[in-house]
C-alpha cells in the first residue's frame, strides 16, 4: 500500500488488546455519509436502514484471542453454523526506516471491525483484531503471529461455517518458486517484521506471507459447504489468497492462462466457498488516502447502499467505479476457489 495524506493514525478510546481478552467500545468520527463522493447508487437497489449501522458503535466484548471461543450466528442470507474473523491492520510504526511506514492501517483495522460487529451483526466475541500499536507480543502482527490467527480462525471448521478475513498494510511480488503463477510471480502480505532489505525475498524472508502459505492455511483446510471472505487492503493483491478464478468487470471468469491448468484447478481449486477482493490487480499498487485504505472504504459504503441485495457483481463493479471517480488508478479484483454466478448475494 501507498501511503498518501499527512493524517497519523488515531487510536479511538477505550480498545482494549490483550492476549485472553477483548476490545470494547470505540468511537469513530468517520465521516458517515450514505456514499462516497463519487459513489453511484443504483437505481434497482434498496439502501440499508442508516439507524444502528455507525461503525462508531463498538460493541462490547469483542475477543481478541488466538484460541477464543465462537458462538453461533446468523449470515445476512443463510443461518450459519459459527461466524469467526480476523482483522489486521500495521502501520509498521517500529520499522527502522520512516519512509517504510504507513499512516491508517491500524485505523483502518479497527474501523472495519467495528463494521462487522454494527453492519455484518458479527458477535463481538468472535472477531480478533491485531494491530501493531498495542503492548502485548500476542496481539502483534508479526508473521508468526499472523499465520497463527490464520490457523485459528478456520480450526475445526465444518459445513455451515462462515469466516472473514480483512488485511491492512503492504504488499509485495516475489519471484515464484513452484510454478503455479502464470506472470512467474507470487503475490504477499508483508507483517509487522518485514524490513524489506533482502535483494531477493522469498517464501523464508522474515515478515513476508506468501500467497501459497495463506492458501494452504485459510483455504485446504476448508470443507465443502463452508464459506471464507478474504479482503486484502494492499498491493499487489488480486490473488493473494491464490485462488483460479479471477473475474472481469461484468462478472466473467477470465480465461485461465496458466499452461497446465488441469494441474493448478487441482492444486488450488476448493470445494468450499471462498471468495478473495483485492485492493488491486497482481501488478498494481493500492493507494492509502487520508481516510485510510481505499477499498475499505468504497467496500464499506457498497454494503451500506445495497443493503440486503448486494450481490459479487454488484460489488466489484462498486468499488471498481468507486476507484474511478476518486481518480485512482487501482482496479479491485475478485476471485473464488470455484466458477460462481456472481448475480448470486453477498453473503458473508
Amino acid at each position: 500500500m501507498n501511503a498518501a495524506g499527512p493524517s497519523p493514525p488515531q487510536r479511538h478510546p477505550g480498545v482494549q488488546n490483550t492476549s485472553g481478552g477483548s476490545y470494547s467500545h470505540q468511537s469513530s468520527n468517520e465521516p458517515q455519509s450514505s456514499y462516497p463522493p463519487g459513489f453511484v447508487h443504483p437505481q434497482n437497489q434498496r439502501p440499508m436502514p442508516a439507524a444502528g449501522r455507525s461503525p462508531s458503535q463498538r460493541h462490547a466484548g469483542v475477543q481478541n484471542t488466538s484460541g477464543g471461543s465462537h458462538s453461533q450466528g446468523t449470515g445476512r442470507a443463510m443461518v450459519t453454523r459459527k461466524r469467526k474473523a480476523l482483522v489486521i491492520g500495521t502501520n509498521y510504526s517500529r520499522h527502522p526506516n520512516p519512509r517504510s511506514r504507513l499512516r491508517h492501517c491500524v485505523e483502518d483495522a479497527n474501523r472495519m471491525a467495528d463494521f462487522l460487529c454494527a453492519d455484518l451483526r458479527f458477535a463481538p466475541h468472535d472477531v480478533r483484531l491485531m494491530t501493531d500499536d498495542v503492548e502485548n507480543p500476542r496481539d502483534l502482527p508479526t508473521k508468526d503471529n499472523i499465520r497463527g490467527a490464520m490457523r485459528a480462525l478456520v480450526s475445526g471448521a465444518q459445513a455451515g461455517d462462515s469466516f472473514f478475513l480483512y488485511f491492512s498494510g503492504h504488499g509485495v511480488q516475489i519471484k515464484d518458486t513452484n510454478g503455479d503463477e502464470s506472470d512467474g510471480l507470487d503475490e504477499c502480505i508483508c507483517a509487522m517484521d518485514y524490513l524489506g532489505n533482502d535483494p531477493y525475498p522469498t517464501g523464508n524472508t522474515p515478515g513476508l506471507i506468501v500467497d501459497d502459505d495463506m492458501h494452504d492455511i485459510l483455504v485446504r483446510p476448508l470443507p465443502q459447504h463452508c464459506r471464507l471472505i478474504a479482503m486484502f487492503d494492499s498491493c499487489h493483491s488480486g490473488t493473494a489468497l491464490d485462488l483460479p478464478y479471477i473475474y472481469d468487470s461484468n462478472g466473467k471468469v477470465k480465461p485461465i492462462t496458466h499452461p497446465n491448468k488441469l494441474w493448478l484447478l487441482r492444486l488450488k481449486a476448493s470445494r468450499a466457498h471462498v471468495v478473495s477482493l483485492g485492493a488491486s490487480r497482481d501488478n498494481q499498487k493500492a493507494i492509502e488516502t487520508h481516510l485510510g485504505g481505499a477499498l475499505r472504504r468504497a467496500f464499506m459504503e457498497c454494503v451500506r447502499a445495497y443493503g440486503d441485495t448486494l450481490t459479487y457483481i454488484g460489488l466489484l463493479q462498486s468499488v471498481r467505479r468507486y476507484m474511478i471517480n476518486q481518480g485512482f488508478q487501482q482496479r479491485p479484483q475478485l476471485s473464488t476457489s470455484h466458477e460462481i454466478d456472481t448475480n448470486i448475494l453477498f453473503i458473508t
